[in-house]
């Protein structure tokens, strides 16, 4: 062995023990994870030791009378928690909630304009709320039927407390199915159908098959004629332990909390109701905590169940703050984010704040949840503001936090305070640190500018708005929800900015701006999950998306993303001038006026100036436009989903997962100041640069999905899978159309064409040419002998495989950037995995490797085995697919699937593990 040799060995020995170090330190697996991530929150999860998991503890407390048998006793307090309609200690106290023309009541009574048997007392009568009703009134909940032969028929009178009616009636939509006459020639202002088209002999409420028909808005309602009885959604779905009530888990005899998933000690635990009906399968969903563990006499060797913090205690506030919010709304299409449709199928709604509940119902089936809150991390406070907000407040008369009618948002803060008296006055948690293990979360425009300055200043928020200035005022266009404006009742004669002034609406460090809700359909077009169009798809109009006015040249992998900047939503056409800061308003008014679509193939207006599928648009884009709205809006993930390099333009405002993931290496930030350079500032970014940005984004960008609830997963999955099938059909057509079937030739690495990702590309039995390096590389990496030149794809998988793990040669999610780290896999370069980095870059049918990675340099050479340095054209396995290829770069997603252990759930859970030593530093300088 020459000196030379003896050198050599002895530096990859060392760098060698020292890579082995560092994998001690940080492991691959956590590196790989956390890749995007600013600091050692995610870092500090992955590494953390697991625990044991405790028996879970189970209340002893009875409640008194049984909660007059409409409500749950929680056992815990011995208190009960009451449903809409009814309150007081043992749930036998009235509360009623009628139909209304007017407001005005107080707290405990409200105003109605209805009889005994709930009619309109006068339909000419003056006044309106959303709630008034000409047919019958239920009164628990201001929710209205058919009068006539369809009518509801209540319990017959003296029947038990909670009975159904003896006839549920034809529901009649309080805002969309009034009548718009009084059948007498008298005009109904507020009514949208005629009085014969509801209660003519052919009418809704009167025919048994009638000529026009209401929706069956209400939950529990499905059907042509709104008479099958459908299930109603519920956290959790009661956890298969009690009957959902329009939101509200009327829990099966000994099981109790919000959920139902806890049970009275003592009692046998037994299974529940999704064993029997198959559409709960997908929806409940039991934590570790609720689980029975294995007793003494189990083998020894059973594994105990494991868990990582944090660990958090979801209170079961009382419904009034949550459950009953759900009873009270009339459209089964608001407040939350899924709901039942004929047969029980499940439906997703893409309503715009129903992630409240989603995070609720998540939390409730986290592995992190605890029952026992003395070990608690964090506890959570799951109030259904935004519920509240819209469509609870006004429609009827209540309920009401705590003066009839005002600021939307003064509730919101009233009702907060109430919330935490409550938890103060029950349990001792809140003032063990303070407040400040407590989470709160606010999904509303403006988030947390207008909660409690007392509960801001010590508790966390988890927020969609991450305005910074201290100094703010209430920039929403919608007038009930502007915070900075006062509002004084002889109920609150100090009036209520007192009680908000002091705190900015996001601290960084302290609070969390997480993401919106957005399902996989919303972005199934994306080149993320496998998306989008075919590479050289034909050009003819009818195969087209819908037309744009920006030319599509070629739609090869390379100029795919034509157009250049994208955003459409509401510009403010018909806003207050403070909408959006006016920022969408003067984008949209420089882009028309300067022809921004024809010279830079910009593309900024509503849904009238740009037509098109939003998410195909989006997939198209290479920059899109993060703005805010009345506060925040779903730009940033809309961009990020769909691959395109987020460009945000707000100031002092951070976004989803800022500063806890780096921003910088994936987007761009323009000030307020500049939107008239826009076009030239982006139009200045070297390409290189741009591919950097997009590389750096797809190591984080299933960050900002959910995908932790089953159903959620479920239909991820679905998506990817359907994309996957796509491809192959394309695959499939485009190969048979092939003239030669064979592949390029591939002359050195400064070019790759590896389309369906490694293992797809030779199991297809296609002719596979490979250089001379390429040829001595696979051999030495497989240990057998081979020829040059045409080689079947299976045959060089074979050889491959028989050195390096199958698995591993998926490539999942890896960050490329200028320096590109091979994976090791049993101590062999995994040089295919540095092929399929390549096709992990923008979705092209050619990945171009600049030449100076060849140079040896070593921040741009490839770490090899044992760390040795790799010149790309003497040591790379060089295989190529087919020429035909799939669709936009379909092997983004690995047969691993979507990361579903690291989506924005996840994401939050991981962020607060690390504030668990934060909390508890603090504890010890207190």
């Amino acid at each position: 062995m020459t000196l030379f040799q003896c050198l050599l060995l002895h530096c990859l020995l060392l760098q060698y023990a020292i890579s082995k170090e560092e994998e001690v330190s940080r492991p691959g697996l956590h590196r790989r994870r956390c890749r995007g991530t600013v600091g050692k929150w995610c870092e500090n999860f992955e590494q953390q030791v697991p625990t044991t998991f405790k028996a879970p503890i189970r209340g002893t407390s009875d409640c008194p009378h049984g909660c007059n048998g409409v409500g749950n006793c929680n056992y815990d307090l011995g208190q009960c928690d009451c449903p809409a309609g009814w309150q007081g200690e043992t749930c036998s106290e009235l509360l009623k909630r009628p139909c209304t023309n007017a407001l005005g009541g107080t707290r405990n009574k409200a105003i109605g304009h209805i009889d005994a048997a709930g009619r309109d007392l006068n339909p000419l009568d003056p006044g309106y709320t959303e709630s008034r009703c000409i047919g019958i009134c239920d009164s628990d909940v201001a929710r209205c039927f058919c009068d006539g032969k369809y009518r509801m028929i209540p319990a017959p009178a003296g029947s038990p407390p909670g009975s159904p009616p003896l006839q549920r009636g034809r529901p009649l939509g309080n805002h969309l199915c009034q009548p718009s006459d009084d059948g007498k020639g008298n005009k109904l202002e507020w009514g949208q159908v005629p009085w014969e088209s509801l209660y003519g002999h052919e009418g809704w409420c009167e025919a048994e098959q009638p000529k026009y028909k209401c929706p069956c808005m209400y939950e529990g309602f499905g059907g042509e004629l709104c008479d099958e009885v459908t299930e109603m959604s519920c956290p959790s779905q009661c956890s298969g332990h009690g009957t959902c009530q329009h939101g509200f888990c009327k829990c099966d005899d000994g099981w109790y909390g919000t959920d139902c998933a806890r049970k009275r000690a003592g009692l046998h635990m037994e299974t529940g109701l999704e064993t029997r009906y198959a559409w709960l399968k997908d929806l409940v969903n039991h934590p570790p905590a609720a689980t029975v563990l294995p007793d003494r006499s189990a083998p020894q060797d059973s594994a105990p169940l494991q868990r990582k913090r944090p660990f958090i205690y979801v209170y079961d506030l009382p419904a009034k703050y949550n459950a009953r919010m759900l009873q009270y709304r009339v459209d089964k299409g608001m407040c939350t984010w899924r709901t039942f449709q004929d047969r029980n199928e499940t439906q997703l709604l893409t309503w715009t704040y129903s992630i409240e509940v989603l995070l609720h119902e998540m939390m409730l089936q986290s592995d992190h949840r605890t029952f026992d809150p003395q070990e608690a991390d964090f506890f959570y406070m799951p109030l259904y503001t935004s519920c509240f907000i819209f469509p609870i407040h006004c429609w009827a008369d209540g309920p009401w936090w705590h003066a009839p009618s005002g600021p939307r948002v003064m509730h919101v803060a009233n009702m907060m305070l109430e919330a935490r008296d409550w938890v103060k006055s029950h349990y001792p948690y809140w003032d063990r640190r303070g407040g400040r293990d407590h989470v709160w979360f606010m999904s509303h425009d403006e988030g947390a500018c207008y909660a409690p300055t007392e509960i801001y200043q010590s508790s966390i928020f988890l927020t969609h708005w991450g305005r910074r200035d201290a100094n703010h005022t209430s920039n929403t266009a919608f007038t009930p929800d502007n915070y900075t404006q006062e509002f004084v009742h002889e109920l609150q004669p100090n009036g209520w900015l007192r009680l908000i002034t002091g705190h900015p609406c996001f601290t960084p460090g302290k609070d969390l701006v997480i993401p919106s809700l957005k399902y996989a359909f919303q972005f199934s077009s994306s080149p993320l999950l496998g998306g989008g169009r075919p590479v050289n798809a034909a050009n003819s109009k009818s195969e087209r998306p819908a037309e744009t006015g920006v030319e599509e040249s070629g739609l090869n992998r390379q100029s795919h993303r034509d157009i250049f900047l994208f955003f459409r939503g509401d510009v403010g056409k018909y806003r207050l001038s403070h909408y959006s800061r006016g920022i969408r308003q003067r984008l949209y008014k420089l882009a028309t006026e300067e022809n921004w679509k024809e010279r830079h193939k910009i593309l900024i207006g509503d849904g009238r100036d740009v037509a098109g599928d939003y998410s195909e648009l989006l997939s198209r884009s290479k920059y899109c436009l993060v703005l805010p709205g009345d506060g925040w809006s779903a730009r940033a993930e809309d961009a990020v989903l769909h691959g395109c390099v987020p460009v945000v333009i707000m100031d002092d405002v951070n976004t989803v997962f800022e500063p806890e993931l780096d921003w910088s290496s994936f987007s761009f930030r323009i000030r307020e100041s500049s939107l008239e350079k826009v076009p030239q500032m982006l139009m200045s970014i070297p390409e290189p640069m741009f591919k950097r940005k997009q590389a750096a984004l797809r190591a984080v960008w299933h960050r900002f999905a959910y995908t932790s609830h089953p159903l959620l997963k479920k239909s991820m999955d679905e998506v990817i899978k359907q994309n996957q099938l796509a491809g192959t059909a394309e695959y499939s057509q485009r190969s048979a159309s092939s003239s030669s079937g064979m592949t390029r030739v591939l002359r050195n690495v400064g070019e790759s064409y590896l389309e369906g990702g490694f293992d797809a590309a030779l199991s297809q039995g296609v002719i596979v040419r490979l250089t001379h390096q390429a040829v001595s590389t696979l051999a030495e990496l497989s240990g057998q002998s081979m020829n040059s030149g045409e080689v079947k794809g299976e045959e060089v998988s074979s050889m491959l495989h028989s050195k390096v793990i199958e698995e591993d040669l998926l490539f999942e999610d890896e960050q490329v950037d200028d320096e590109y780290d091979f994976e090791r896999v049993n101590g062999w370069p995994n040089s295919a995995t540095a092929l399929e980095n390549m096709n992990y870059l923008e979705e092209m049918d050619e990945v171009v490797v600049d030449n100076h990675m060849g140079r040896g340099s070593r921040k741009r050479g490839l770490k090899g085995n044992e760390g040795e340095q790799l010149d790309v054209q003497e040591r790379s396995v060089v295989v190529l697919s087919s020429g035909a290829g799939n669709s936009k770069g379909r092997r983004l997603i690995s047969r691993r699937g979507f990361p579903h252990e690291d989506d924005a759930f996840h994401t939050i859970i991981q962020w607060l593990n690390h504030k668990v030593t934060e909390t508890t530093n603090l504890d010890s300088s207190l």
